[in-house]
Protein backbone atom coordinates (compact mmCIF):
# COMPACT_ATOMS: atom_id res chain seq x y z
CA UNK A 1 0.00 0.00 0.00
CA UNK A 2 3.23 2.46 1.33
CA UNK A 3 4.69 1.77 -2.42
CA UNK A 4 1.56 2.52 -4.43
CA UNK A 5 0.76 5.83 -2.67
CA UNK A 6 4.45 6.65 -3.08
CA UNK A 7 4.07 5.56 -6.76
CA UNK A 8 0.95 8.24 -6.81
CA UNK A 9 2.73 10.90 -5.50
CA UNK A 10 5.70 10.42 -7.98
CA UNK A 11 3.16 9.79 -10.93
CA UNK A 12 1.58 13.61 -9.45
CA UNK A 13 4.50 15.17 -9.33
CA UNK A 14 5.86 14.30 -12.83
CA UNK A 15 2.70 15.38 -14.09
CA UNK A 16 2.75 18.83 -12.08
CA UNK A 17 6.52 19.06 -13.30
CA UNK A 18 5.41 18.04 -16.54
CA UNK A 19 2.63 21.00 -16.94
CA UNK A 20 5.66 23.31 -15.55
CA UNK A 21 7.69 22.63 -18.04
CA UNK A 22 4.82 23.77 -20.42
CA UNK A 23 3.87 26.97 -18.63
CA UNK A 24 7.67 28.30 -18.79
CA UNK A 25 7.26 28.60 -22.62
CA UNK A 26 4.43 30.87 -21.74
CA UNK A 27 4.27 34.47 -21.39
CA UNK A 28 3.03 35.84 -18.44
CA UNK A 29 -0.14 36.98 -19.43
CA UNK A 30 -1.21 33.55 -20.59
CA UNK A 31 -0.45 32.36 -17.07
CA UNK A 32 -2.57 34.61 -16.08
CA UNK A 33 -5.13 33.81 -18.00
CA UNK A 34 -5.06 29.87 -17.37
CA UNK A 35 -5.01 30.87 -13.57
CA UNK A 36 -8.38 33.03 -13.85
CA UNK A 37 -9.90 30.71 -15.54
CA UNK A 38 -8.94 27.55 -12.87
CA UNK A 39 -10.37 30.13 -10.04
CA UNK A 40 -13.51 30.74 -11.93
CA UNK A 41 -14.24 27.48 -12.83
CA UNK A 42 -14.21 26.62 -9.00
CA UNK A 43 -15.70 29.01 -7.81
CA UNK A 44 -19.04 27.93 -9.71
CA UNK A 45 -18.61 25.07 -7.47
CA UNK A 46 -17.68 26.29 -4.61
CA UNK A 47 -17.62 30.43 -3.99
CA UNK A 48 -15.95 29.88 -0.65
CA UNK A 49 -13.00 27.78 -1.90
CA UNK A 50 -9.44 29.51 -1.70
CA UNK A 51 -6.56 27.96 -3.07
CA UNK A 52 -2.74 28.16 -2.15
CA UNK A 53 0.47 28.50 -4.66
CA UNK A 54 0.85 24.81 -4.45
CA UNK A 55 -3.20 24.00 -5.32
CA UNK A 56 -2.71 26.26 -8.09
CA UNK A 57 1.32 24.57 -9.29
CA UNK A 58 -0.66 21.34 -9.46
CA UNK A 59 -3.93 22.16 -11.47
CA UNK A 60 -2.51 24.75 -14.08
CA UNK A 61 1.03 23.89 -14.06
CA UNK A 62 1.86 27.88 -13.16
CA UNK A 63 4.84 28.06 -10.04
CA UNK A 64 3.39 31.45 -8.02
CA UNK A 65 6.79 30.83 -6.16
CA UNK A 66 8.46 31.67 -8.84
CA UNK A 67 7.23 33.88 -11.52
CA UNK A 68 6.35 37.28 -10.02
CA UNK A 69 5.20 38.87 -12.79
CA UNK A 70 2.01 36.33 -13.02
CA UNK A 71 2.03 37.35 -9.25
CA UNK A 72 1.73 40.77 -9.64
CA UNK A 73 -0.63 40.38 -12.13
CA UNK A 74 -3.10 38.53 -9.66
CA UNK A 75 -2.82 41.22 -7.12
CA UNK A 76 -3.92 44.25 -9.52
CA UNK A 77 -6.83 42.06 -10.62
CA UNK A 78 -10.15 42.78 -9.37
CA UNK A 79 -11.56 39.76 -9.71
CA UNK A 80 -8.93 37.73 -7.68
CA UNK A 81 -8.89 37.32 -4.47
CA UNK A 82 -5.55 37.49 -2.78
CA UNK A 83 -6.36 36.51 1.10
CA UNK A 84 -3.13 36.18 3.84
CA UNK A 85 -4.11 33.52 6.46
CA UNK A 86 -3.70 34.62 9.71
CA UNK A 87 -0.39 34.12 11.60
CA UNK A 88 1.22 33.31 7.98
CA UNK A 89 2.52 36.50 6.52
CA UNK A 90 4.31 34.93 3.19
CA UNK A 91 1.93 32.45 1.96
CA UNK A 92 -1.33 33.92 0.22
CA UNK A 93 -4.62 31.75 -0.91
CA UNK A 94 -6.23 32.81 -4.22
CA UNK A 95 -9.70 32.93 -5.06
CA UNK A 96 -12.20 34.31 -7.45
CA UNK A 97 -14.96 37.07 -7.07
CA UNK A 98 -17.44 37.92 -9.80
CA UNK A 99 -18.20 41.64 -10.94
CA UNK A 100 -21.07 41.47 -8.73
CA UNK A 101 -21.93 38.96 -5.59
CA UNK A 102 -25.37 37.48 -5.99
CA UNK A 103 -25.89 34.00 -5.26
CA UNK A 104 -29.79 33.05 -6.34
CA UNK A 105 -32.70 34.88 -7.60
CA UNK A 106 -33.68 36.99 -5.11
CA UNK A 107 -30.83 38.80 -4.36
CA UNK A 108 -30.41 39.45 -8.56
CA UNK A 109 -33.78 40.85 -8.13
CA UNK A 110 -32.51 43.15 -5.54
CA UNK A 111 -29.22 44.64 -7.14
CA UNK A 112 -31.24 45.08 -10.17
CA UNK A 113 -33.87 47.51 -8.38
CA UNK A 114 -31.02 48.98 -6.42
CA UNK A 115 -29.46 49.77 -10.12
CA UNK A 116 -30.98 53.44 -11.36
CA UNK A 117 -29.61 53.50 -14.82
CA UNK A 118 -29.95 49.37 -15.74
CA UNK A 119 -27.03 46.96 -15.59
CA UNK A 120 -25.94 45.19 -18.39
CA UNK A 121 -26.81 41.32 -18.09
CA UNK A 122 -23.15 40.34 -18.55
CA UNK A 123 -21.77 41.87 -15.52
CA UNK A 124 -24.12 38.76 -13.74
CA UNK A 125 -22.39 35.93 -16.45
CA UNK A 126 -20.39 34.60 -13.39
CA UNK A 127 -22.51 35.55 -10.48
CA UNK A 128 -23.29 31.65 -10.10
CA UNK A 129 -24.07 28.61 -11.63
CA UNK A 130 -27.64 28.98 -13.04
CA UNK A 131 -27.86 32.75 -13.41
CA UNK A 132 -28.64 33.33 -17.14
CA UNK A 133 -31.44 30.95 -16.24
CA UNK A 134 -32.49 32.75 -13.42
CA UNK A 135 -32.31 36.59 -15.26
CA UNK A 136 -34.24 34.27 -18.33
CA UNK A 137 -37.11 34.13 -15.90
CA UNK A 138 -37.06 37.64 -14.26
CA UNK A 139 -37.19 39.00 -17.82
CA UNK A 140 -40.37 36.51 -18.85
CA UNK A 141 -42.26 36.95 -15.68
CA UNK A 142 -41.78 40.76 -16.41
CA UNK A 143 -40.30 41.48 -12.70
CA UNK A 144 -37.50 43.40 -14.54
CA UNK A 145 -36.91 45.11 -17.52
CA UNK A 146 -34.62 44.12 -20.48
CA UNK A 147 -33.43 46.54 -23.13
CA UNK A 148 -31.20 45.14 -26.13
CA UNK A 149 -28.05 46.72 -27.00
CA UNK A 150 -27.05 45.63 -30.59
CA UNK A 151 -24.32 47.70 -30.13
CA UNK A 152 -22.80 45.22 -27.30
CA UNK A 153 -24.73 42.20 -28.43
CA UNK A 154 -26.32 42.20 -25.00
CA UNK A 155 -29.02 43.23 -22.78
CA UNK A 156 -29.88 45.94 -19.98
CA UNK A 157 -31.53 45.60 -17.41
CA UNK A 158 -33.77 48.02 -15.59
CA UNK A 159 -36.15 47.71 -12.06
CA UNK A 160 -39.93 47.55 -13.15
CA UNK A 161 -41.49 48.75 -10.42
CA UNK A 162 -45.55 48.85 -9.77
CA UNK A 163 -46.59 46.18 -12.16
CA UNK A 164 -50.42 46.02 -13.85
CA UNK A 165 -51.80 42.53 -14.19
CA UNK A 166 -55.25 41.87 -15.52
CA UNK A 167 -57.02 38.43 -15.19
CA UNK A 168 -57.80 36.65 -18.52
CA UNK A 169 -61.53 35.65 -18.52
CA UNK A 170 -62.72 32.48 -17.93
CA UNK A 171 -60.92 29.14 -16.45
CA UNK A 172 -58.30 26.87 -17.23
CA UNK A 173 -57.33 23.28 -16.77
CA UNK A 174 -54.58 21.01 -16.38
CA UNK A 175 -54.25 18.23 -18.53
CA UNK A 176 -55.72 20.24 -21.26
CA UNK A 177 -57.20 16.95 -22.82
CA UNK A 178 -60.86 16.40 -21.14
CA UNK A 179 -62.53 12.53 -20.96
CA UNK A 180 -65.07 13.91 -22.94
CA UNK A 181 -63.56 15.65 -25.28
CA UNK A 182 -63.59 13.50 -28.72
CA UNK A 183 -62.04 13.81 -32.49
CA UNK A 184 -63.76 16.25 -34.69
CA UNK A 185 -64.99 14.29 -37.35
CA UNK A 186 -64.48 16.78 -39.82
CA UNK A 187 -60.44 17.45 -38.88
CA UNK A 188 -59.78 14.09 -39.08
CA UNK A 189 -61.07 14.12 -43.04
CA UNK A 190 -59.77 17.42 -43.96
CA UNK A 191 -56.31 16.09 -42.45
CA UNK A 192 -56.97 13.19 -44.91
CA UNK A 193 -57.79 14.86 -47.82
CA UNK A 194 -54.81 17.30 -47.62
CA UNK A 195 -52.01 14.59 -46.33
CA UNK A 196 -53.30 11.79 -47.32
CA UNK A 197 -51.49 10.85 -50.22
CA UNK A 198 -48.42 12.62 -49.47
CA UNK A 199 -44.89 10.28 -49.21
CA UNK A 200 -43.33 11.30 -46.05
CA UNK A 201 -40.04 9.80 -46.80
CA UNK A 202 -40.35 11.10 -50.27
CA UNK A 203 -40.39 14.83 -48.80
CA UNK A 204 -37.71 13.88 -45.89
CA UNK A 205 -35.42 12.79 -48.49
CA UNK A 206 -35.82 16.27 -50.34
CA UNK A 207 -34.57 18.18 -47.18
CA UNK A 208 -31.40 16.97 -48.70
CA UNK A 209 -31.60 18.22 -51.95
CA UNK A 210 -29.51 20.65 -53.78
CA UNK A 211 -32.59 22.88 -54.90
CA UNK A 212 -33.52 25.85 -51.99
CA UNK A 213 -37.29 25.61 -53.53
CA UNK A 214 -37.29 22.13 -53.19
CA UNK A 215 -35.75 21.79 -49.63
CA UNK A 216 -38.10 24.85 -48.78
CA UNK A 217 -41.63 23.32 -50.32
CA UNK A 218 -40.95 19.70 -48.36
CA UNK A 219 -39.72 21.57 -45.23
CA UNK A 220 -43.22 23.35 -45.46
CA UNK A 221 -45.21 20.50 -45.72
CA UNK A 222 -43.66 18.56 -42.84
CA UNK A 223 -44.29 21.43 -40.41
CA UNK A 224 -48.08 21.73 -41.56
CA UNK A 225 -48.78 17.88 -41.17
CA UNK A 226 -46.85 17.85 -38.15
CA UNK A 227 -49.09 20.72 -37.08
CA UNK A 228 -51.67 19.17 -37.95
CA UNK A 229 -51.33 15.84 -36.05
CA UNK A 230 -50.48 17.67 -32.82
CA UNK A 231 -53.78 19.25 -33.33
CA UNK A 232 -55.98 16.14 -33.55
CA UNK A 233 -53.38 14.89 -30.61
CA UNK A 234 -54.68 17.47 -28.23
CA UNK A 235 -58.37 16.67 -28.86
CA UNK A 236 -58.51 12.95 -29.17
CA UNK A 237 -59.88 12.58 -25.96
CA UNK A 238 -57.37 9.90 -24.60
CA UNK A 239 -56.96 11.47 -21.34
CA UNK A 240 -53.28 11.35 -22.18
CA UNK A 241 -51.52 14.65 -20.04
CA UNK A 242 -50.12 17.16 -22.44
CA UNK A 243 -47.30 19.30 -20.33
CA UNK A 244 -47.37 22.17 -22.76
CA UNK A 245 -51.16 22.62 -22.85
CA UNK A 246 -53.52 24.26 -21.07
CA UNK A 247 -57.43 24.01 -21.46
CA UNK A 248 -59.10 27.12 -21.65
CA UNK A 249 -62.95 27.85 -21.73
CA UNK A 250 -62.79 30.99 -23.45
CA UNK A 251 -60.79 31.80 -26.57
CA UNK A 252 -57.64 33.55 -25.49
CA UNK A 253 -56.93 33.63 -28.83
CA UNK A 254 -58.22 37.28 -28.53
CA UNK A 255 -56.83 38.07 -25.26
CA UNK A 256 -53.36 36.86 -25.56
CA UNK A 257 -50.67 36.97 -27.80
CA UNK A 258 -48.02 34.29 -29.20
CA UNK A 259 -44.49 35.32 -27.29
CA UNK A 260 -46.24 37.50 -24.73
CA UNK A 261 -46.09 36.81 -20.68
CA UNK A 262 -49.10 34.38 -18.95
CA UNK A 263 -49.55 33.45 -15.29
CA UNK A 264 -50.40 30.01 -14.59
CA UNK A 265 -50.59 28.53 -11.26
CA UNK A 266 -48.11 31.03 -9.74
CA UNK A 267 -45.44 30.56 -12.34
CA UNK A 268 -44.94 32.66 -15.62
CA UNK A 269 -44.94 31.02 -19.02
CA UNK A 270 -44.58 32.82 -22.35
CA UNK A 271 -47.20 31.62 -25.07
CA UNK A 272 -45.33 29.62 -26.90
CA UNK A 273 -44.22 30.45 -30.30
CA UNK A 274 -41.65 27.91 -31.35
CA UNK A 275 -41.34 27.01 -34.85
CA UNK A 276 -38.71 24.42 -34.06
CA UNK A 277 -39.16 21.74 -31.89
CA UNK A 278 -36.89 20.80 -28.57
CA UNK A 279 -35.39 24.02 -28.97
CA UNK A 280 -35.96 27.06 -26.22
CA UNK A 281 -37.81 30.17 -27.34
CA UNK A 282 -34.45 31.89 -26.89
CA UNK A 283 -32.82 29.66 -29.56
CA UNK A 284 -35.46 29.91 -32.15
CA UNK A 285 -35.19 31.86 -35.00
CA UNK A 286 -34.96 36.00 -34.39
CA UNK A 287 -38.64 35.65 -35.84
CA UNK A 288 -40.01 33.08 -33.61
CA UNK A 289 -38.10 34.41 -30.31
CA UNK A 290 -40.15 35.91 -27.43
CA UNK A 291 -39.97 39.66 -27.14
CA UNK A 292 -38.40 40.91 -24.35
CA UNK A 293 -41.16 42.97 -23.15
CA UNK A 294 -43.93 41.04 -21.68
CA UNK A 295 -46.25 42.64 -24.17
CA UNK A 296 -46.73 42.93 -27.89
CA UNK A 297 -48.56 45.91 -29.87
CA UNK A 298 -48.99 43.42 -32.75
CA UNK A 299 -48.27 39.73 -33.89
CA UNK A 300 -45.53 37.96 -35.05
CA UNK A 301 -44.21 37.30 -38.30
CA UNK A 302 -46.64 35.89 -40.66
CA UNK A 303 -43.61 33.68 -42.24
CA UNK A 304 -44.42 31.71 -38.39
CA UNK A 305 -47.33 30.41 -39.41
CA UNK A 306 -45.81 30.05 -42.73
CA UNK A 307 -43.66 27.59 -41.46
CA UNK A 308 -46.15 26.30 -39.03
CA UNK A 309 -45.65 26.79 -35.04
CA UNK A 310 -45.15 23.66 -33.19
CA UNK A 311 -47.50 23.83 -30.26
CA UNK A 312 -51.11 24.82 -31.52
CA UNK A 313 -52.96 28.10 -30.21
CA UNK A 314 -56.83 27.52 -30.12
CA UNK A 315 -59.90 28.72 -28.63
CA UNK A 316 -59.90 25.43 -25.97
CA UNK A 317 -55.44 25.53 -26.23
CA UNK A 318 -53.51 27.37 -24.87
CA UNK A 319 -49.75 26.42 -25.47
CA UNK A 320 -46.53 27.14 -23.10
CA UNK A 321 -42.88 27.45 -24.15
CA UNK A 322 -41.92 25.22 -21.01
CA UNK A 323 -42.92 22.77 -18.61
CA UNK A 324 -44.51 23.50 -14.75
CA UNK A 325 -42.49 22.66 -11.84
CA UNK A 326 -44.39 20.52 -9.28
CA UNK A 327 -45.39 23.51 -7.02
CA UNK A 328 -47.30 24.95 -10.18
CA UNK A 329 -49.13 21.72 -10.82
CA UNK A 330 -49.74 21.60 -7.48
CA UNK A 331 -51.41 24.75 -7.24
CA UNK A 332 -53.24 23.84 -10.11
CA UNK A 333 -54.87 20.73 -8.47
CA UNK A 334 -55.78 22.34 -5.29
CA UNK A 335 -57.57 25.05 -7.35
CA UNK A 336 -59.40 22.26 -9.12
CA UNK A 337 -60.53 20.98 -5.98
CA UNK A 338 -61.38 24.21 -4.09
CA UNK A 339 -63.72 25.26 -7.92
CA UNK A 340 -65.08 21.73 -7.06
CA UNK A 341 -65.72 22.20 -3.55
CA UNK A 342 -67.24 25.66 -4.24
CA UNK A 343 -69.66 24.04 -6.62
CA UNK A 344 -71.05 21.17 -4.53
CA UNK A 345 -71.62 23.99 -1.80
CA UNK A 346 -73.57 26.01 -5.08
CA UNK A 347 -71.16 28.76 -5.04
CA UNK A 348 -69.58 30.35 -7.95
CA UNK A 349 -66.30 31.24 -8.43
CA UNK A 350 -65.89 34.82 -8.05
CA UNK A 351 -65.64 36.89 -11.24
CA UNK A 352 -62.53 39.20 -12.41
CA UNK A 353 -64.32 42.01 -10.77
CA UNK A 354 -63.74 40.12 -7.50
CA UNK A 355 -67.90 39.81 -7.11
CA UNK A 356 -69.34 36.55 -6.83
CA UNK A 357 -71.54 36.20 -9.33
CA UNK A 358 -75.83 35.54 -9.10
CA UNK A 359 -77.18 32.74 -8.53
CA UNK A 360 -80.62 30.96 -7.93
CA UNK A 361 -81.76 31.39 -4.44
CA UNK A 362 -81.71 28.00 -2.50
CA UNK A 363 -83.20 26.31 1.09
CA UNK A 364 -79.48 25.94 2.36
CA UNK A 365 -79.36 26.78 6.08
CA UNK A 366 -77.08 28.77 7.80
CA UNK A 367 -74.57 26.05 8.02
CA UNK A 368 -74.37 25.30 4.71
CA UNK A 369 -74.04 29.04 4.04
CA UNK A 370 -71.41 28.93 6.28
CA UNK A 371 -69.46 26.45 4.21
CA UNK A 372 -69.97 28.19 1.37
CA UNK A 373 -68.81 31.70 2.56
CA UNK A 374 -65.55 30.09 3.16
CA UNK A 375 -65.17 27.61 0.40
CA UNK A 376 -65.53 31.03 -1.72
CA UNK A 377 -62.74 32.18 0.26
CA UNK A 378 -60.08 29.74 -0.24
CA UNK A 379 -57.50 31.11 -1.59
CA UNK A 380 -56.43 28.42 -4.09
CA UNK A 381 -59.28 29.23 -6.24
CA UNK A 382 -56.69 32.05 -7.81
CA UNK A 383 -55.31 29.10 -9.58
CA UNK A 384 -58.28 28.56 -11.68
CA UNK A 385 -57.57 32.30 -13.52
CA UNK A 386 -54.93 33.17 -15.92
CA UNK A 387 -53.18 36.81 -15.49
CA UNK A 388 -50.96 38.67 -17.87
CA UNK A 389 -49.68 42.26 -17.85
CA UNK A 390 -51.89 45.08 -19.08
CA UNK A 391 -54.83 44.99 -20.60
CA UNK A 392 -55.73 42.11 -22.70
CA UNK A 393 -55.60 41.95 -26.78
CA UNK A 394 -59.21 42.71 -27.49
CA UNK A 395 -59.30 45.62 -25.49
CA UNK A 396 -56.26 47.05 -26.63
CA UNK A 397 -57.29 46.49 -30.34
CA UNK A 398 -60.47 48.62 -30.09
CA UNK A 399 -58.21 51.46 -28.21
CA UNK A 400 -55.84 51.62 -30.77
CA UNK A 401 -58.48 51.20 -33.59
CA UNK A 402 -60.42 54.30 -32.56
CA UNK A 403 -58.24 56.67 -30.88
CA UNK A 404 -58.29 59.06 -33.60
CA UNK A 405 -62.10 59.42 -33.41
CA UNK A 406 -61.77 60.75 -30.45
CA UNK A 407 -61.54 64.33 -31.21
CA UNK A 408 -58.92 66.90 -30.42
CA UNK A 409 -61.41 69.83 -29.07
CA UNK A 410 -62.70 69.79 -25.55
CA UNK A 411 -65.78 71.24 -26.80
CA UNK A 412 -66.50 68.21 -29.51
CA UNK A 413 -65.27 65.91 -27.04
CA UNK A 414 -68.18 67.05 -24.31
CA UNK A 415 -70.89 66.88 -27.02
CA UNK A 416 -69.73 63.28 -28.44
CA UNK A 417 -70.01 62.59 -23.90
CA UNK A 418 -73.24 63.87 -24.36
CA UNK A 419 -74.48 61.98 -27.38
CA UNK A 420 -73.35 58.65 -25.80
CA UNK A 421 -74.91 59.26 -22.20
CA UNK A 422 -71.29 58.84 -21.00
CA UNK A 423 -71.99 62.14 -18.45
CA UNK A 424 -75.02 63.72 -17.76
CA UNK A 425 -76.94 66.87 -18.79
CA UNK A 426 -75.42 70.21 -17.12
CA UNK A 427 -72.12 68.69 -16.03
CA UNK A 428 -69.26 71.31 -16.84
CA UNK A 429 -67.10 71.28 -19.34
CA UNK A 430 -64.15 72.10 -17.13
CA UNK A 431 -63.74 71.75 -13.37
CA UNK A 432 -62.53 75.39 -11.97
CA UNK A 433 -59.49 75.69 -10.66
CA UNK A 434 -59.05 76.58 -6.93
CA UNK A 435 -57.31 79.31 -6.97
CA UNK A 436 -55.05 79.41 -3.28
CA UNK A 437 -55.35 83.12 -1.60
CA UNK A 438 -51.98 84.61 -0.80
CA UNK A 439 -51.53 84.16 2.95
CA UNK A 440 -51.12 87.41 3.95
CA UNK A 441 -51.72 87.76 7.60
CA UNK A 442 -49.55 86.86 10.98
CA UNK A 443 -52.35 84.89 13.38
CA UNK A 444 -54.70 86.90 12.29
CA UNK A 445 -53.62 90.21 12.07
CA UNK A 446 -52.70 91.87 8.95
CA UNK A 447 -48.89 92.12 7.47
CA UNK A 448 -47.56 95.69 7.60
CA UNK A 449 -46.58 96.55 4.26
CA UNK A 450 -43.04 97.27 4.10
CA UNK A 451 -41.11 99.48 1.93
CA UNK A 452 -37.30 98.98 1.23
CA UNK A 453 -34.50 100.87 -0.83
CA UNK A 454 -33.09 99.06 -2.69
CA UNK A 455 -29.32 98.29 -2.30
CA UNK A 456 -27.11 100.47 -4.16
CA UNK A 457 -29.47 102.82 -4.28
CA UNK A 458 -28.44 106.66 -4.97
CA UNK A 459 -30.57 109.75 -3.52
CA UNK A 460 -30.07 112.22 -6.96
CA UNK A 461 -32.34 115.15 -5.40
CA UNK A 462 -29.11 116.63 -3.28
CA UNK A 463 -29.98 119.84 -4.38
CA UNK A 464 -32.99 119.74 -2.41
CA UNK A 465 -31.30 119.38 0.93
CA UNK A 466 -31.67 122.29 3.61
CA UNK A 467 -34.63 123.22 1.97
CA UNK A 468 -38.00 123.14 3.33
CA UNK A 469 -38.92 120.25 0.75
CA UNK A 470 -35.84 118.37 1.63
CA UNK A 471 -36.95 118.27 4.94
CA UNK A 472 -40.66 117.05 4.15
CA UNK A 473 -38.47 114.32 1.80
CA UNK A 474 -36.54 113.37 4.91
CA UNK A 475 -39.59 112.77 7.05
CA UNK A 476 -41.10 110.44 4.55
CA UNK A 477 -37.83 108.71 3.57
CA UNK A 478 -37.62 108.14 7.70
CA UNK A 479 -41.04 106.69 8.19
CA UNK A 480 -40.70 104.66 5.02
CA UNK A 481 -38.08 103.23 7.36
CA UNK A 482 -40.39 102.66 10.23
CA UNK A 483 -43.03 101.15 7.64
CA UNK A 484 -45.38 103.51 8.14
CA UNK A 485 -47.56 105.35 5.82
CA UNK A 486 -46.26 108.43 4.14
CA UNK A 487 -49.58 108.66 1.43
CA UNK A 488 -49.75 109.32 -2.03
CA UNK A 489 -48.72 113.01 -2.27
CA UNK A 490 -51.64 114.32 -2.75
CA UNK A 491 -52.44 112.37 -6.10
Amino acid sequence: QSQQNEQADNNESSSSRHQAHQQVQKPAGEKHFDIINFLQAQYKHNSTLLFSCDDILRHTGVDLNIDEDVVQMLEANHRIRCVHPAGVSDDVMYGYQPKIQASNKKELLALINQGKYGIPAKDFSDAYNGVEQDLQDLITSGEILAVANTDKKDKTLFRRGDVFLVELSGNISYPATSPSASVDPSAVAAFQQQFGNVDVENLKQELNSTDPMVRANAATQLRMMQAQQQQLAATSGNGASEPYYIGTDKDYTKEIRRGEAVWIGGQWFRVSSAVREGLPLSEQPPRAQAPLSVASLEDMSKKNEQDGYCRIFSSTLLPIDRTMEKSTLENLQNGKQAKQTLAKLGGALPSSSGHMRKRARSNLNNTNSAKRAAAAANPDLVYNKARRHGCSKDIRDLYLASRMEVPESEVELHKLLLANKLIEKGTELRRPRIQKKADNTVNGKAKKKRYYIKKGHKITNTHLEGTEIGAVLAMASERQHQGKDVGDGGM
